[in-house]
């Protein structure tokens, strides 16, 4: 199916923000950030568009709002930049890359709608000769906590479908503010992290994850805590994708283990 698609002139900005370009690539998602992105009338979310225009422009210094495009919780993609323009979203993709906004922030999760709009909108960029397939978290251009680890997840696994394939970390879908390191990656969780640490929803999304790579956890299961179990299942599972996977390599999330416990879940997906 065909995307919903806004011009800018519908959402209230300009037509034409920002120099020529053919950014086709790939593409790069965004979130907000920290704070919860409010969930009402689309007509909200075209206003939250025009302030985040007004912000980029006024605030940043920029020709505008720096993304390509953005895809409320309703599931319409409102043009920003478009398609024949330079973003202002990722240092080194800006010329190159469409710069894409999912409308979320702290931990909120991508609604049903905005998956699927998601979805249907990387079609319409494939037919356009944008290289969909290409798809990259802001986080891969400069170290940041954007896109949050739900969309994170997602990219790394390529899972868009609807009804939610990444496993639940708990939080909830609105509501109170989340900090920045409440999006962080998991990468550094260590044995001992959980509950006593403040971290428990973080180690309820890597045993989410070992879980979904085919990992075991038969005693305790997702509680919220690194322990024994928790790392031997997640050294197992890099095991199974050609790790060495040596006795201890489960006691923390490198850079390594994450890489390879995303492997093996989009193994499993495959």
């Amino acid at each position: 199916m065909a995307p919903v698609i806004e011009s800018a002139a519908t959402v209230g900005i300009p037509s034409s923000i920002g120099s020529y370009g053919r950014p086709r690539s790939g593409v790069v998602v965004h979130y907000v950030g920290s704070s919860h992105v409010s969930r009402g009338s689309h007509a909200s979310c075209r206003a939250q568009v025009r302030g985040w225009h007004s912000y980029h422009r006024n605030g940043n210094g920029w020709a505008g709002l720096g993304y390509h495009f953005c895809v409320c919780h309703h599931g319409i993609v409102m043009t920003g930049r478009g398609l024949n323009r330079v973003g202002a979203h990722a240092p080194g993709a800006n010329a190159s890359h469409v710069g894409v906004l999912i409308m979320l922030g702290g931990s909120q999760r991508p609604t049903a709608n905005q998956l699927k709009g998601f979805r249907e909108f990387r079609s319409w960029l494939g037919r356009k000769g944008v290289r969909s397939s290409n798809v990259t978290p802001h986080s891969r251009w400069i170290s940041t906590s954007c896109p949050g680890n739900h969309l994170r997840s997602r990219v790394s696994s390529n899972s868009w479908g609807a009804g939610g394939t990444i496993p639940s970390t708990g939080g909830s879908s609105g509501g109170g503010a989340s900090t920045e390191d409440d999006e962080m990656s998991l990468i550094n969780l260590r044995k001992g992290d959980g509950k006593k640490n403040g971290r428990r929803e973080h180690v309820i999304a890597l045993q989410g994850l070992i879980l979904k790579a085919g990992g075991s956890l038969p005693e305790y299961g997702t509680d919220g805590d690194y322990g024994d179990e928790t790392a031997e299942g997640l050294r197992k599972v890099r095991k199974s994708v050609g790790s060495a996977a040596k006795k201890g390599w489960g006691n923390r999330v490198s850079g390594h283990a994450y890489a390879q416990l995303m492997q093996a879940v989009a193994k499993r997906q495959d």
